[in-house]
């Protein structure tokens, strides 16, 4: 609309109020028609100097880098040692449990820690996961990081996969060997049909 309030015309209108409307409406067409007006002066930095370039950055030679890499996260006997650590306190664990019913079995797996636990990948969105097992090294609210035995640490992502997980053996009459987990969450006793 023509000198509406929020128009560059209708604030032109407001400040030329004096004049004649239709040589105001003239005026206002003949000067801005397709053009914006500003009401102030914009801000204008300083013009960026041009400086010589860098030295160019020197990289290290192939011996550096390879010594500069991630050295094993943990050697073999030290997982062993961490996974014994585990196994005695998830038969604590179990071992404390008030039942062997499934809805006990899956609060303890919500509660429990999994570092040096054993696992492996049953399942998973990424093919190439599937069959990997070894000693969990880390766990997020997303992933678990795991060792296997070819000592590289794998990162598999806890959504869309399923992992066994080993319990010690003979922690409890009743309590499965392993369980099926979805993530954190328990799918399944692994002896029991699904």
């Amino acid at each position: 609309q023509l000198g509406g309030p929020r128009t560059m015309e209708g604030f032109l209108l407001r400040a030329l109020k004096g004049l004649k409307r239709d040589r105001a409406m003239q005026e206002i067409r003949s000067k801005l028609r397709g053009r914006s007006l500003l009401l102030r002066r914009g801000a204008r930095g300083r013009p960026a100097r041009h400086s010589a370039p860098a030295a160019p950055v020197r990289t290290p030679g192939a011996a550096k880098r390879s010594s500069r890499r991630a050295k094993p996260v943990a050697s073999p006997a030290q997982m062993q040692e961490q996974h014994r650590l585990w196994e005695a306190y998830a038969s604590a664990a179990v071992a404390a449990l008030p039942s062997t019913e499934l809805r006990a079995l899956a609060a303890l797996c919500a509660e429990m820690d999994r570092h040096g636990s054993f696992m492996a990948v049953v399942a998973s969105r990424c093919p190439s996961h599937v069959g990997i097992e070894g000693h969990v090294l880390g766990e997020t609210s997303r992933t678990f990081r795991l060792l296997g035995a070819s000592g590289k640490p794998v990162t598999v992502l806890k959504p869309g996969a399923t992992f066994r997980m080993q319990l010690p053996a003979a922690a409890r009459a009743g309590v499965p060997p392993a369980l099926h987990l979805d993530g954190s969450q328990l799918l399944w006793p692994s002896d029991s049909k699904r």
